[in-house]
């Protein structure tokens, strides 16, 4: 995954509860003692949040199984929903099982129309760095549906 990301996006970051080799990233394991009210991806990302020093405009936080076939930077909003397409294996049932996996994601369409976010799908999300430290992801709930935590904080250069 990590290689697939274009060479702008150069301060990678994979956030895990336990250690892992990922090649091109500093990987950093959240503690065990680390409390907040998020769970799972949501507990991840408070940690890097508090934890990791950023110093970019916008954080982006893909899944450890995203492919960025193609990065032309942001657009100027302070939070950017990142779409993913399925993946043809030559598996009918793989195929179908990933469009299943990650939902129709016809709910995206209307995001631009919101006013607050009221669902983000966690296989891809850039947030302005300000917009993150002042909302947080310290919340109760955040993709309860993610049995494990893992994403990766990859800090961008634009």
């Amino acid at each position: 995954m990590v290689d697939s990301l274009p060479e702008s996006l150069d301060d990678v970051h994979a956030i895990a509860e336990s250690s892992i080799d990922v090649t091109g990233a500093s990987v950093h394991v959240v503690p065990d003692d680390f409390d907040c009210r998020a769970v799972r991806k949501g507990r991840a990302q408070e940690w890097a949040r508090r934890t990791l020093d950023c110093h970019k405009e916008f954080v982006l936080y893909l899944d450890e199984d995203s492919i960025v076939e193609s990065f032309k930077g942001l657009p100027d909003a302070d939070i950017v929903q990142l779409r993913e397409k399925p993946r043809r294996t030559g598996s009918n049932l793989s195929f179908l099982a990933d469009i299943d996996r990650m939902g129709g994601q016809l709910e995206q369409r209307a995001f631009a129309r919101l006013s607050i976010p009221l669902f983000a799908w966690g296989g891809g999300i850039a947030v302005r760095s300000e917009i993150e430290d002042a909302t947080t992801w310290d919340r109760k709930s955040l993709w309860s549906r993610i049995p494990r935590s893992f994403g990766q904080r990859s800090k961008s250069t634009t």
